[in-house]
């Protein structure tokens, strides 16, 4: 579709209102303008409250027969536990980490790698390993084409959503070419609703320092002050003033709920 370039957009509505805000996405040719009426069928189907209707509603409208949502903190501490929601049949999703299937997929690769939308064709499908992954995928009722935006934000969340069907890449390029901006600007809109249902209590989540999180990831594993002390090359009693003090900024009575807290906050 012409030389890289950079399409810029993103629409959020509140109330009757609607702005559209930039968002560099890159994967297009040249800058796109994009004027949206508060009354389209695009924003409607965005505006339910549950995930997975908008997920279902947004399949139906395109013709979609899977989307599958990753949402991460850029924080390294948190980039093994992200947000996950999907239609994918839930044995696929089971077979897919049992598997260590983000290892080999193409299209996991291109997401963390970078920002960006890109068809799946566009990868390379070349290797045994990703020819076997593919043929898994497709026995699973997986289709072989589909669409990748990767993004981040201004508060460092990490995106990485992808709408896929059965059509041969040939037809799915076509089809493409007609609703790829919108499918671009939906995933957007997703990436913003999935952050506010997750984070929307990060402004009170505690600030821990780096060793507080180590030390917790650590005791989240089972392992002991004098354990965890070897691992960091730190003395015990080090470890437990770490463990002490984060149990202490989440207000928690012992380290198993500041395990915990720490957990769902998805800091660990």
């Amino acid at each position: 579709m012409g030389r890289l370039g950079q399409l810029c957009w993103s629409i959020f509505g509140a109330g009757k209102r609607l702005r559209i805000l930039p968002l560099a996405i890159k994967g297009l040719g040249g800058v796109a303008t994009v004027i949206v009426n508060q009354d389209t069928k695009l924003v409607s189907l965005l505006q339910a409250d549950d995930l997975d209707d908008c997920i279902a509603r947004l399949c139906e409208h395109f013709e979609l027969d899977h989307i599958i949502l990753y949402l991460y903190l850029m924080e390294k501490t948190s980039l093994k536990n992200p947000f996950l929601k999907t239609n994918y049949p839930e044995k696929w999703v089971g077979r897919y980490l049992l598997q260590g299937y983000a290892r080999v997929d193409p299209v996991a690769i291109a997401g963390f790698q970078k920002e960006t939308n890109s068809l799946w064709s566009d990868l390379d499908w070349s290797s045994p390993k990703v020819r076997k992954y593919q043929t898994d995928a497709e026995a699973h009722g997986i289709g072989q084409s589909g669409l990748l935006v990767s993004q981040s934000d201004a508060q460092q969340r990490y995106s990485i959503i992808n709408f896929s069907n059965n059509l041969n890449p040939a037809d799915w390029a076509v089809r493409m070419e007609e609703v790829r901006p919108e499918l671009v600007t939906c995933a957007r809109l997703l990436h913003e609703k999935a952050a506010q249902k997750i984070f929307q209590h990060r402004k009170n989540i505690p600030q821990l320092t780096p060793r507080e999180l180590e030390c917790l990831r650590f005791a989240a594993g089972g392992k002991e002050a004098a354990a965890v002390a070897k691992e960091l090359t730190l003395s015990e009693h080090t470890v437990r003033d770490y463990l002490k003090s984060a149990r202490w900024k989440f207000g928690a009575s012992n380290i198993a709920q500041a395990v915990h807290r720490a957990t769902v906050l998805r800091l660990i």
